[in-house]
């Protein structure tokens, strides 16, 4: 049974990676497939963080 997110829980640490919205154009964050999240949710990270790296950069949050 896959457990319920709750929003602004924090889940613990795992892999993502940044990616531009099409519907918005803005550089969100998604965590990559494989884990115990889905890959249609975005994360809530710092937008200086996001900005920082090039558009496709995996991250560890």
């Amino acid at each position: 049974m896959e457990k319920a997110l709750v929003i602004g829980a924090i889940v613990g640490e795992f892999k993502c990676e940044s990616f531009k919205d099409p519907g918005t154009g803005r550089i969100r964050v998604r965590p990559l497939g494989n884990q115990s999240l889905p890959t249609k949710i975005v994360i809530e990270c710092s937008s200086s963080e996001r900005k920082a790296h090039p558009v496709g950069t995996k991250f560890r949050i």
